[in-house]
């Protein structure tokens, strides 16, 4: 579940993005899983939905390990990937990261996040 006030709207980096409409200090969490507002998938019971369906929650979710993915409820689907992201996971949470600001961020910043080091694939694979 999105923290902080932000809006979607055309991105410089891809398609469209996530932009933030308050500041936000260095290490302040933007970012958390919420089971009201987000969702976990079990990758085995896609399965059992329709094709159209499951294709959008693989392309909109986020592989959180080999057995589950996380769909957002909100507009963080479209938190873009950078080299040098304005995000980064906060290692302190074992199970769902949260997210947190990289650095200060001002209103107008876009949210971004590093994929390779954010998916399960390049937790298991680092850079």
């Amino acid at each position: 579940m999105l923290l902080v006030r932000c809006e979607v709207r055309p991105s410089p980096l891809h398609g469209l993005g996530l932009f933030l409409l308050e500041p936000v200090k260095a290490g302040a969490v933007v970012w958390s899983y919420e089971n009201r507002v987000d969702r976990l998938y079990r990758v085995a019971s896609l399965a059992v939905l329709p094709a159209h369906v499951a294709d959008r929650i693989r392309h909109y979710g986020y592989q959180l390990n080999a057995d589950d993915l996380v769909l957002c409820g909100d507009d963080a689907r479209f938190i873009n990937h950078a080299d040098e992201p304005t995000t980064r996971e906060d290692e302190s949470m074992v199970f769902i990261r949260d997210t947190v600001a990289a650095r200060d961020l001002a209103v107008g910043d876009e949210l971004t996040e590093d994929y390779r080091l954010t998916t399960w694939e390049g937790r298991k694979n680092p850079l």
